[in-house]
């Protein structure tokens, strides 16, 4: 027992070391950046409880737990990043530190707990424990997602211990609250960030998969189906699916958003344009693109040799195939945001040193030790060169087959030189639509843009970046950006101002006409666009962007928005 201390005491002491240098590399790649948030990260800085807390009515308190904004950004990987910065204040380096140290080293954390406690196995050697540790740290996409200012990667804590509690629970097991914490802990993966349903799709999949092999295993011996069976068989998912169901409806109405409205449109448009195939072939190439060739090689190679395994097999399947049921099923990864790719990361990163804590530590495996360090050196390995290639300033990939098997993408920190003209552009609109003391501004500035370059969460959360008090901040609507998800943009209609960017800034220009066809009636002053007057003051962004004001002198007439409506076709 002593041992068992001294060695969980420096696996600890280790990990903190490692854990302590990658924070030190994160406030210096942040240091070096000149830039501002885009997307969802910044929906924290304008909605966060401490700043922004909700009324006291049963309704809002119960809604607040389960969404930001239209029912996207989620309240429970938001919490330490709002503590932090209600602490020391709102800057992007106490965020994004923050989300380091609270999010991203105990994702990585929990995933090599979970390997540790892998069951019929002895306990690791220290070494082993941080070799892994450093290289699930070393993956790349979740650095990417973390610097982007993005809170997803806290759904992997909760993902670890959802597939943890998959793996350690026998299929016949009676046990009622055992059930009822795995469909909570599935309920609140979906509340961490609703894509995150699918991956509990893929965990139940994977689930109805092992029963149905086990019923059917078991018809043949019996050579009968009874009632009893069928009762056996549907136990389990029973009550997992009421602790799903108990949970994540304590966030109405995000359910109701999500089977109704978005993913109904976005089937709908799937089906019409027969696009899902090739959507499906994009999001092959985005995960070799983050994680690259040689990680999604290893991870097959490895889940292939698992299945051979008894004490493995089980395991091998809760990692590797939910990711990729989700991948299935979610046909957005690949247009709709790097972070969604997270769902890949339990079944590519973890699904090596799984195997190689078996080839370790099973007791019926001890001629395959050497081949687990051999493997957990490789998981490293690989890790680490994909690191470096991602982040370094001079990869040493050179030849072509090596930049094919690691990473294509690269992430140096950011560089902007329009900060001021940002910053005259928000103090611009401030004068122009500033609301008297006491009177809650009006969203009523709306922005006909959505590239990383400008786009409205950028406008929105310029003050709390730049540290300058900007009231234009609470004036910016929340943009429809997406055809298929957002609809038609209402708030368009009773804007005040309407700012322009030329060249029209998108990014996904085939999907984004609630962008781009107003967008170009205003530059053309035509139509929708009669309603208002643009102002003589021009905006010089990088790239060679211009961002022009336009202001409303007039209502809209019914005549002018319907006419909008059917150039947009919505």
């Amino acid at each position: 027992m002593p041992r068992f201390h001294l060695k969980q005491g420096v696996i600890i002491v280790l990990w903190v070391v490692i854990a302590a240098v990658f924070v030190s590399w994160t406030v210096r790649f942040m240091r070096a950046e000149h830039t501002l948030y885009c997307w969802d990260s910044n929906f924290w800085w304008l909605e966060d409880p401490m700043t922004h807390p909700p009324d006291h009515s049963v309704l809002s308190s119960i809604a607040v737990l389960g969404r930001y904004m239209h029912h996207d950004y989620n309240l429970v990987c938001a919490v330490p990043s709002a503590c932090m910065m209600a602490l020391f204040g709102g800057s992007r380096l106490c965020d994004i530190v923050s989300n380091v140290v609270f999010l991203l080293i105990p994702s990585v954390t929990f995933c090599v707990w979970f390997l540790i406690k892998v069951p019929q196995t002895t306990w690791p050697h220290a070494v082993w424990s941080v070799l892994a540790f450093l290289a699930l740290l070393l993956v790349p996409l979740p650095w990417i997602v973390t610097l982007n200012g993005l809170t997803d990667v806290g759904g992997l804590i909760v993902a670890a211990v959802a597939t943890d509690l998959f793996i350690r629970t026998d299929i016949r097991s009676r046990d009622v609250i055992r059930w009822l914490s795995i469909g909570a802990a599935l309920a609140i993966l979906a509340l961490c960030k609703r894509w995150y349903l699918y991956l509990d799709v893929g965990l139940l999949v994977v689930l109805l998969v092992e029963i149905a092999l086990d019923f059917i295993a078991t018809s043949r011996r019996s050579r009968s189906v009874t009632l009893v069976s069928v009762y056996q068989a549907a136990y389990g998912p029973f009550f997992c699916a009421w602790g799903l169901v108990g949970v994540y409806f304590l966030s109405f109405p995000l359910p109701v958003e999500i089977l109704t409205t978005n993913y109904s449109r976005i089937y709908t448009s799937y089906q019409t344009n027969g696009s899902w195939l090739a959507t499906l072939g994009t999001n092959f190439v985005a995960l070799f693109r983050y994680f690259g060739l040689a990680q999604v090689a290893l991870a097959l190679l490895c889940f292939v040799v698992a299945l051979f395994l008894t004490q493995a097999r089980r395991g091998a399947l809760y990692l590797y195939l939910p990711g990729w049921v989700a991948w299935l099923f979610f046909s957005r990864v690949a247009e709709m945001g790097i972070h969604h790719i997270l769902l890949f990361y339990i079944a590519t990163a973890v699904m090596p040193l799984f195997l190689a804590r078996q080839l370790l530590s099973s007791p019926g495996l001890p001629d395959r030790k050497p081949w687990g360090w051999v493997l957990l050196v490789v998981a490293v390995l690989v890790s680490g060169l994909s690191f470096w290639s991602v982040f370094s300033p001079s990869p040493p990939l050179g030849s072509s087959l090596a930049q094919a098997a690691f990473p294509v993408v690269r992430r140096q920190p950011v560089q902007r030189h329009d900060l001021g003209e940002i910053e005259a552009l928000v103090r611009f609109i401030g004068d122009k639509v500033g609301s008297p003391p006491g009177v809650p501004p009006a969203r009523d500035v709306y922005v006909l843009a959505s590239s990383d370059l400008f786009n409205s969460s950028l406008l929105s959360s310029a003050g709390f970046q730049l540290n300058e008090s900007l009231p234009a901040q609470d004036h910016v609507c929340i943009t429809k950006d997406v055809d298929v998800r957002d609809g038609f943009p209402d708030q368009l209609v009773s804007a005040r101002l309407v700012l322009v960017t030329d060249p029209i800034q998108t990014d996904l220009p085939s999907r984004q006409k609630v962008m781009t066809v107003p967008a170009r009636l205003f530059l053309r002053g035509e139509g929708f666009a009669h309603a208002f007057t643009r102002d003589p003051r021009i905006f010089q962004l990088d790239q060679g962007v211009r961002v022009y004001v336009f202001e409303r002198v007039r209502p809209s007439t019914p005549e002018e928005i319907m006419q909008l409506h059917e150039q947009l076709g919505l």
